[in-house]
């Protein structure tokens, strides 16, 4: 998938998904939300409980 289409997909800026990827910056809380809905799978780590927090 195009850095392009991600963007259009979550909402989240083409050149912010470059620079995550190119390791120029970290993502907030609120990025990584939008990354999951527009790829479809989870990228926050989940407990083995499920929960997801702690």
């Amino acid at each position: 998938m195009s850095f392009r289409r991600l963007a259009v997909l979550s909402g989240v800026n083409r050149q912010t998904i470059n620079d995550l990827v190119a390791g120029r910056c970290w993502p907030d809380v609120a990025t990584i939300a939008q990354l999951e809905a527009g790829l479809g799978v989870r990228l926050w780590p989940v407990s083995p409980g499920g929960s997801g927090g702690s």
